[in-house]
């Protein structure tokens, strides 16, 4: 078990999502809306190989940068 704990993971930060027809997406233009499904208002789904894992909430880091705060784990 201590050398699966040793390889790395891409964790992923999901605002949200939704699915489109292929001909709605190549209607989009500039200043197009996208209602998203959500984990909620401030929140982001955290993914590892496209499995949810967690919910956390996204805040500003300093510079540009953003970061999330874990709220909760997946079970």
């Amino acid at each position: 078990m201590a050398a699966l704990s040793k390889i790395e993971v891409d964790v992923q930060a999901v605002i949200g999502g939704r699915a489109m027809r292929l001909a709605d997406v190549l209607r989009l233009r500039r200043g197009a809306l996208l209602a998203l499904d959500s984990p909620g208002p401030g929140r982001v789904a955290l993914q590892v190989g496209g499995r949810r894992v967690g919910v956390g909430a996204l805040e500003a880091a300093e510079g540009a940068a953003l970061r999330v705060r874990m709220a909760g784990r997946q079970q």
